[in-house]
């Protein structure tokens, strides 16, 4: 039952949103400049009307998900280095966590999360496979990740997909006020 609500959550996503049915067969070099777009709408589509992720947890309504240049900048370099190794890895060409690539480019994260999937020939594909899996699923559905970034990259193994979430500190004033 739930596996069947699921696929057909999924099924309902990608054609109403037209989510990547433009998209559906084409390799990472021919997919339409709105592919990322269409996959926003995707993804917040499954957060507000909330998903099971393998564990009993629906998270419906979660907020929606922005997208964000950076993220979007850091998923394109996930998706070189996991096409140039050929191995679907959340870990850096120098071993650096995605945290420690998010601060390098500038995002400060109070939360992060990374899918990759390698392989997988369609983004449709690469998305029920995260939605298969708990905590890829669980990291689309968090409530606390709030923006994000998408890259798809061709390798020897197929493509390489990358989908970067995350939410930002807060931004502090750090200069005291005077007081009198």
């Amino acid at each position: 039952m739930v596996a069947m609500r699921r696929t057909a959550l999924l099924t309902g996503l990608l054609l109403t949103a037209a989510a990547i049915a433009t998209a559906a067969d084409a390799p990472c070099g021919e997919l339409p400049p709105d592919w990322r777009t269409k996959l926003l709408l995707a993804l917040n589509r499954l957060r507000a009307e909330g998903v099971d992720c393998n564990a009993g947890m629906h998270n419906r309504g979660a907020p929606r998900l922005s997208w964000h240049d950076t993220l979007d900048a850091i998923a394109q370099r996930q998706a070189i280095w996991v096409a140039q190794s050929g191995q679907a890895q959340h870990w850096g060409p120098a071993g650096e966590s995605l945290t420690q690539r998010a601060l390098a480019a500038g995002y400060a994260p109070v939360a992060v999360a990374e899918n990759v999937a390698l392989g997988l020939p369609t983004i449709d594909a690469a998305v029920q496979a995260w939605l298969d899996s708990a905590t890829h699923c669980k990291n689309m559905m968090d409530r606390r990740l709030q923006d994000a970034g998408a890259a798809c990259v061709m390798s020897a193994a197929g493509p390489a997909w990358v989908l970067t979430l995350a939410a930002p500190r807060a931004v502090t004033n750090s200069t005291p006020t005077p007081t009198r």
